[in-house]
């Protein structure tokens, strides 16, 4: 699977409605939970930035292809354009 295959694949889920909600109520949940342990509670706290902190990494993930090609297409009109001037 090339860049633009993955990218477009990727940017399908991202634009998903259920699955932002799905994420955005995973993140709400480990941030309440954050917040309201107890000053103790280490480990609760501990948890719950691990979790955030994954799931940053898979966001990261799914929008690393977009990136991608979106650099690809600027080096090709990069490329194009020194062409037009020599």
């Amino acid at each position: 699977m090339n860049t633009e295959q993955k990218a477009a694949r990727n940017q399908r889920l991202l634009d998903d409605e259920a699955f932002l909600d799905a994420i955005n109520e995973v993140r709400q949940a480990q941030m309440n939970a954050f917040a309201n342990s107890g000053a103790t509670d280490t480990a609760a706290r501990e948890e719950a930035h691990a979790i955030l902190r994954g799931l940053q990494q898979f966001l990261d993930a799914l929008k690393a292809p977009l990136a991608d090609l979106a650099v690809e297409k600027k080096r090709k009109e990069r490329h194009r354009g020194s062409d037009r001037t020599q």
